[in-house]
């Protein structure tokens, strides 16, 4: 028989081996580890003064990319240059229309959470 046949057969025995474990005391292990870190996540969480979104540009990468999924990378990036303002503790990502006549067409608006990232609201007009 050839070395790496039988190094091949050795390495199926110990898997089986493996396999046919008792595992009940690393799910034992497992839940204990768990239950270590069952904890308010906020002891642990970095949360920025100003927001994890805090700054115009990281609100437009985060539009962008949200907007880009449902309605098209080079239908949102059409719509540049962007009106982007913070309102309250939003920011609104807004895109234009060009200055051409005759165009017809709605453009698209995110609000995003400046302290999570969160998307608020995503829409665009016809």
């Amino acid at each position: 028989m050839s070395t790496l046949l039988q190094r091949v057969l050795w390495s199926l025995a110990v898997l089986q081996l493996l396999a046919s474990c008792d595992t009940s005391s690393d799910k034992n292990s497992r839940n204990f580890l768990l239950k270590e870190f069952e904890t308010d996540a906020s002891d642990f969480n970095y949360s920025p003064a100003s927001g994890y979104v805090d700054r115009p540009e990281v609100a437009v990468e985060i539009a962008e990319a949200v907007a880009a999924r449902f309605y098209g990378r080079a239908n949102i990036e059409s719509q540049r240059p962007y009106l982007v303002k913070r309102v309250d503790d939003r920011w609104v990502v807004q895109g234009a229309l060009p200055h051409s006549e005759g165009i017809k067409g709605g453009v698209f608006e995110v609000q995003i959470s400046s302290s999570d990232g969160k998307i608020l609201r995503l829409i665009h007009g016809k």
